[in-house]
């Protein structure tokens, strides 16, 4: 399809780690700046009109690396919102931001967190990927993955929602007690990232 309408597509063997596999897409990518969109996302259809007005004004700055966008994470099968968050998913094609880790991956300026414009009141990004008919399979898919990436900062934060996922409630609590303990959280005071451990307790 994407070839179809034009784009150029290129293929590369898939090595259980989604950083390189999105690594490789930016080495091929062009341009001064990258919209990177999942294939369960999309944007809202009121944002897309705001999309290259807030880029272009970010642009002007050069201390602004990235754009913070809302995600909004739908089911569906039931047409639920089952929470939101914050993603980042507009940034510059500089070579030195790249993904690290094999799984949850995230945009690094050489393994320092991306200076960013908030634009979560003004762009969306609906996200069905945990949607009830494939979120089972993909937590089996993802706990195999967290094993060979257990040494992520946030690796217990991702271990508590993939058992709570697969319904095993003992490790789940384990690994969520152990988020919560670990400094990398001490500073992450957002209210969804601690109601989500308050629902696993």
């Amino acid at each position: 399809i994407a070839e179809e309408l034009g784009a150029f597509v290129f293929k590369r063997r898939w090595e259980n780690d989604f950083s390189k596999a999105k690594n490789t897409a930016l080495e091929k990518a062009g341009g001064d700046w990258v919209i990177f969109l999942d294939a369960d996302e999309r944007f809202c259809e009121d944002s897309i009109p705001k999309v290259r007005p807030i880029m272009e004004k970010a642009h002007s700055n050069r201390n602004i690396e990235g754009i913070k966008c809302e995600i909004i994470h739908l089911d569906k099968d039931t047409g639920q919102v089952t929470g939101n968050d914050e993603i980042l998913r507009i940034f510059r094609k500089y070579k030195k931001l790249r993904y690290v880790n094999k799984i949850h991956e995230e945009l690094r300026n050489n393994g320092a967190p991306i200076k960013c414009a908030d634009a979560r009141n003004e762009l969306s990004i609906i996200h069905t990927g945990y949607s009830a008919s494939v979120k089972r399979d993909k937590a089996i898919r993802n706990l195999e993955l967290l094993k060979r990436n257990a040494e992520d900062e946030k690796a217990a934060y991702y271990f508590a929602s993939t058992y709570f996922i697969l319904a095993d409630y003992e490790n789940a609590y384990k690994y969520a007690d152990l988020a919560l303990a670990e400094a990398v959280t001490a500073c992450d005071d957002r209210i969804a990232y601690k109601m989500h451990f308050f629902k696993i307790f």
